[in-house]
């Protein structure tokens, strides 16, 4: 149900500012825990990935071992009683015949005993490939028979450096390298006869060789996945507590704060009662014996109205310092306080200004203490009031239940409160307004709290301020007691 009519002088807030509710202060622990993580997180897995590189290189080591173990073996069994004879034959003869020589010697049967016994020690070594080759690359006998006698060897270009090298007599490897999913590592043994190298063995891994090194890379990766899972876990945990701690160590500080100055406040107002009284009674007296357009009697009309002006900030000084009593709260229909309050600030605004009520039709009942409430509603409605007085912009007032609290929201379409105050309008004695005593809004949040109800706001400059009450509802209250 939306009300509207006219009915207002500038706010505590209503002036200047931003809309972020959050300051930096209170940013520094997300900050914080979000760097502490990302560290942690560079930290470990830049570990980790140096250790599984050793690990890679220390198993790829291994597997070189073993196939130089491997093809030395081979090479040995060939050599034995003696080197194949093509082997020598191809040896002596010029390059542009080794060819020839090598497709006549396909044709023979001591090829074909050859190639039997690569496929046997490629079998019994649980090799990939088993290839011998001329020193100079050529293909003497596949153990699959993929490369035909004579053609070049298939990895001349890719492996000519450790081919080079054997062709010398050294042993040499290449080093491993992935192609797709698929893993590559050669060895390549000289078959030497009298110091002189007379064929080369090359070697492939089969894809066993590789078990160890791909589980290790596997257990690496879900070890990465797992670690980062838990250190981000630990982040949010960290950021929760570094909140939970900058929170309770500025309401630690705000409660000082308020002990302090509602202690203060309390003696001063005590003090100032009884002159205060006595200075309106004597005015009261003399303003009776003047003549009621004499110059008198209007300086005493105007102390008059100085002194409850004077008693009107005593009387916040004493909420400040003594909150009510709500040991005796009792239900407070919200809907019909927030009605009343608007009535009354409509009536006593020297300045008609647009306010909009937002209200459902049910009652929405909150336990409080009716006069406290009251005193919230108003200081907020007259904050919003005096921020539009100057732009004669609109004040809504909006009742909504969520989640078994009641929420009044009261905007206004003033200037808006400065970023850098935010965090301030809270706080006792603090005010925008030239003539503002600073306690409404820090009374008002004081009261909202001890009716275990939560009060924010927001502003952006330009735009206006929106103040937002939460009450715990009477039925939610009951269930809980």
């Amino acid at each position: 149900m939306r009300e509207r009519f006219a009915t207002s002088a500038p706010s505590e807030a209503g002036k200047g500012g931003n809309a972020p509710a959050v300051s930096l202060r209170r940013g520094l622990p997300t900050l914080s825990a979000f760097i502490l993580m990302v560290i942690v997180l560079l930290i470990f897995n830049l570990s980790s990935l140096r250790l599984v590189r050793l690990l890679e290189a220390s198993k790829e080591s291994d597997l070189g071992q073993r196939m130089v173990a491997v093809g030395r073996m081979i090479a040995y069994h060939l050599r034995q009683p003696s080197p194949p004879v093509i082997l020598s034959l191809v040896s002596e003869l010029p390059i542009d015949q080794q060819a020839d020589k090598l497709e006549d010697f396909a044709a023979t049967t001591v090829y074909e005993k050859l190639i039997q016994r690569l496929s046997e020690m490629k079998r019994l070594n649980n090799l990939a490939a088993l290839t011998l080759l001329t020193v100079q690359g050529l293909v003497v006998a596949d153990a699959d028979e993929k490369m035909a006698p004579a053609s070049p060897y298939l990895y001349n270009e890719v492996d000519a450096e450790p081919l080079s090298r054997a062709a010398t007599g050294q042993v040499a490897q290449m080093r491993l390298y992935p192609i797709g999913d698929t893993l590559y590592k050669r060895v390549y043994v000289p078959i030497v006869s009298e110091g002189k190298p007379l064929g080369i063995l090359a070697l492939s891994a089969s894809a066993d060789y590789f078990a160890a090194l791909r589980e290790v890379q596997r257990r690496a990766r879900v070890q990465m996945i797992l670690s980062s899972a838990l250190l981000i876990a630990i982040g949010v945990l960290v950021h929760r507590l570094f909140s939970f701690i900058v929170k309770a160590e500025a309401r630690a500080l705000r409660l000082a704060r308020m002990e302090a100055m509602a202690s203060l406040a309390g003696g001063v107002a005590h003090e100032l009662r009884n002159p205060l009284s006595i200075i309106r009674m004597m005015c009261e007296e003399i303003l009776a014996d003047l003549p009621p357009e004499s110059r008198s009697a209007r300086n005493a009309r105007d102390i008059i109205g100085e002194v409850d002006r004077l008693n009107e900030l005593v009387y916040q000084f004493l909420s400040l310092a003594k909150p009510p009593d709500f040991s005796k709260a009792e239900p407070v229909d919200l809907v019909a306080e927030v009605r009343r309050t608007a009535e009354l600030l409509r009536k006593s605004s020297p300045q008609a200004f647009a306010l909009e009520l937002n209200l459902p039709t049910a009652p929405l009942r909150v336990q409080a203490d009716e006069r406290a409430l009251r005193q919230v509603l108003l200081n907020l409605l007259l904050n919003a009031r005096d921020a539009v007085a100057e732009n004669g912009g609109r004040v809504s007032v909006t009742v909504t239940e969520r989640r078994d609290m009641a929420e009044v929201r009261i905007a206004d379409t003033g200037p808006g409160i400065a970023q850098r105050d935010l965090e301030r309008v809270f706080d006792p004695f603090f005010t925008t307004k030239p003539t503002g005593s600073g306690l409404g809004l820090a009374i008002s949040r004081n009261l909202v709290q001890n009716m275990g109800g939560e009060i924010s706001l927001t502003s952006c400059v330009g735009k206006g301020t929106e103040v937002c009450v939460r009450l715990p509802l009477r039925r939610s209250m009951t269930l809980r007691g």
